[in-house]
C-alpha cells in the first residue's frame, strides 16, 4: 500500500469529520454560525499547512495531515464554545435590539474566559504530553502546539470578525420575511 492512498484517506476522513461537526453546528446553532466555522475551520487548516512548509520544520512524513486534523478539531472546538454563548446571549431580550456588531461584541466579551480556557487546556495537554515524551514523540507532539495556536487565533479574531456579517445578513433575511406577511390579525377582522 502506497502512502499516497493512506494520506488521502485520512484526508478524506479528516473533512467527514469536519463535515459532520459542521452539520451538528448548522442543527444547534444556526447555519450562520455553521458558515462561519466552516470558514475558520478551512481558514485554520490551510494555516496550519502553509507555515509547516514555510517553516520546514523536521517532521514525520504523516505529521502535516495530523496538524491538520488537530486545526480543524481545534477550530470548531473552540468555535462551538463561543457559540454557545451566544446563543445563551442572543436569548436575552436586551440583546434583540442590539446591532449585529454590538450583539456578536458583547457575546464575545463574555466568551473570552471559556475560549482561553479551552484553549489553555488543549495547548496544556501537549505540553504535558511533549514534556514526559522521547525525542521521537516529542517531534510529533510539540509542533502540534501551531494549529492550536492558530485555532485560537481565529476563535478570537477572524470567526467573530466574519460572523458579524453573516449573522446580519441572516437577521435582515429575518425580518423580511417577518414583514412579508399584511394581512390584517384576526383581532381586527373580528373588530370589523
Amino acid at each position: 500500500e502506497t502512502f499516497g492512498d493512506a494520506a488521502w484517506r485520512g484526508a478524506i476522513a479528516v473533512g467527514v469529520g469536519a463535515v459532520v461537526a459542521l452539520v451538528y453546528l448548522a442543527v444547534r446553532f444556526g447555519i450562520g454560525s455553521a458558515l462561519t466555522g466552516l470558514v475558520a475551520c478551512v481558514n485554520d487548516v490551510f494555516v496550519t499547512l502553509a507555515l509547516l512548509a514555510v517553516t520546514r520544520l523536521p517532521l514525520y512524513a504523516a505529521s502535516p495531515l495530523l496538524f491538520a486534523a488537530i486545526a480543524a478539531f481545534c477550530s470548531l472546538l473552540l468555535w462551538m464554545v463561543q457559540c454557545a454563548k451566544m446563543r445563551e446571549n442572543f436569548k436575552d431580550p436586551v440583546y434583540s435590539s442590539l446591532s449585529s456588531f454590538e450583539a456578536v461584541e458583547e457575546s464575545y466579551k463574555t466568551s473570552l474566559k471559556a475560549v482561553l480556557i479551552t484553549g489553555g487546556c488543549i495547548a496544556l495537554a501537549f505540553l504535558v504530553v511533549g514534556a514526559v515524551a522521547s525525542a521521537g514523540l516529542r517531534l510529533m507532539v510539540l509542533p502540534a502546539l501551531i494549529p492550536v495556536a492558530i485555532a485560537l487565533y481565529s476563535s478570537l479574531l477572524l470567526a467573530p470578525a466574519l460572523h458579524v456579517y453573516v449573522k446580519g445578513a441572516f437577521d435582515k433575511a429575518k425580518a423580511k420575511r417577518t414583514r412579508k406577511y399584511t394581512g390584517k390579525k384576526k383581532a381586527d377582522k373580528i373588530a370589523e
